[in-house]
């Protein structure tokens, strides 16, 4: 979903840049904030996140994806 795929990525891109113990900070302050449950390697998304920061750390990405605006019904 593209509400969760924005935070994975966005915290892919800080884990990518200020390293794993960035990421343990985040599971331990957000340990009851379902929004990071990504961070368990039980999580389905955390394969993606994985990914994502693979891809940060590489070059390959260098911006979090960012969800196109929808346009109303009525206007299209």
């Amino acid at each position: 979903p593209p509400e969760i795929r924005a935070i994975v990525d966005k915290t892919a891109q800080f884990v990518a840049r200020n390293g794993i113990e960035f990421e343990i900070k985040i599971k331990e302050k957000e340990i009851n904030n379902p929004r990071f449950s990504f961070l368990s390697p039980l999580d389905p998304y955390h394969a993606y996140y994985r990914k994502k920061v693979t891809e940060f750390e590489s070059g390959e990405t260098t911006e979090p994806q960012q969800q196109k605006p929808q346009l109303p019904d009525a206007v299209k």
